[in-house]
């Protein structure tokens, strides 16, 4: 049985809540006290997407600055009421239905734009990483997705924050468990495509010489937040996000 709220001590007597000091028995202890936390409490737990809204009557150009910042969804208010949900991924979408005002920015690569992150502040992991290892890092960085690479920095598949939610299927029972996490991340992932029907090899990566609309068009036809550029040998070279592309073009812009 779940009590709210109560302590998990750690072998001192203390209260854990560090993955670093926590063994497996108190990590198990923290997923019942997780299964009853009021949702209102972890809103916005990452501190990265908070509550952004615009009027009504808002231009496009109005959500640059916050989707640049990283928000991935905007509020769109009427008479002091929630109207729409405007998102990254409508934006991008617009974009790829209205190509031509990115002008000859189109044509150009995410490189020559200086969109997105280039390999060196790429963090990356390997198969053999374990998936709470994995995780600890994406929180602890701040980012929303790791690059998984071989030994000559050949881009093997990636693992994001979405993933998480999937452990859910790879528990013994149907609440979550902790227990998944321990698993190597090829175990991980391999899992999560059998569950969720993604091709064993999906991964969307494309030459690093791809035009941004092209980018643009993979993004919205793939459904996906981000896409990774790779040399003629397969080797990790940049990614780019929704938030790459909308800081970048608001950059540009800005200058023009």
């Amino acid at each position: 049985m779940c009590i709210r709220d109560s302590a998990v001590p750690d072998k001192q007597g203390e209260t854990s809540t560090s993955l670093e000091t926590d063994d497996i028995s108190m990590v198990m202890m923290r997923n019942c006290r997780f299964m009853v936390q009021n949702v209102v409490e972890i809103i916005d737990l990452s501190k990265r997407n908070r509550f952004v809204p615009l009027p009504i009557d808002a231009k496009i150009r109005d959500s640059l600055k916050p989707f640049g910042e990283g928000i991935h969804r905007i509020a769109i208010i009427d008479n002091k009421k929630l109207s729409h949900i405007f998102s990254q991924s409508r934006f991008i979408e617009y974009l790829d239905q209205n190509i031509k005002v990115l002008g000859t920015e189109a044509e150009k690569t995410a490189a020559q734009l200086n969109i997105g992150e280039p390999s060196q502040n790429i963090v990356s992991i390997s198969l053999d990483s374990k998936s709470i290892d994995a995780f600890k890092t994406l929180h602890s960085r701040g980012l929303s997705a790791l690059a998984i690479v071989d030994s000559q920095g050949k881009l093997i598949d990636q693992l994001s924050a979405s993933d998480l939610r999937e452990i859910s299927f790879y528990a013994s029972s149907d609440n979550f468990n902790f227990k998944s996490l321990l698993v190597s991340v090829s175990e991980m992932l391999s899992v999560i495509k059998r569950v969720t029907k993604r091709p064993k090899h999906f991964l969307v990566q494309v030459h690093l010489e791809t035009p941004l609309k092209d980018i643009i068009k993979i993004m919205v036809e793939n459904r996906i937040h981000r896409v990774w550029l790779v040399d003629k040998d397969g080797v990790l070279d940049r990614v780019v996000s929704m938030t790459d592309i909308i800081r970048g073009l608001s950059r540009i812009w800005d200058t023009q």
